[in-house]
């Protein structure tokens, strides 16, 4: 996956079921039979566990890949 290519600022379109390209893109989303584009951010591990790690008052669960993007399960601490 491309995430750092400055040349590349325009949005590309993902294909569904695809590998993602780029960390930045259109996902297709249909609702009530009109398709919408969405923007989609695609994780890389250590980015999502960095971001994570900048906020103090939690504590990360759970790291794990989905589809190709990085999700987090965390919880808020006192």
């Amino acid at each position: 996956m491309d995430t750092n290519d400055d040349s590349k600022n325009e949005l590309i379109v993902h294909t569904p079921r695809t590998e993602f390209q780029r960390s930045d893109c259109l996902v297709p989303w249909v609702k009530s039979t009109k398709m919408h584009l969405r923007y989609y951010h695609v994780f890389i591990k250590t980015e999502l566990e960095n971001l994570l790690n900048q906020i103090s008052n939690i504590r990360i669960v759970n790291g794990y890949n989905d589809n190709g993007n990085w999700c987090a399960i965390f919880q808020k601490i006192a």
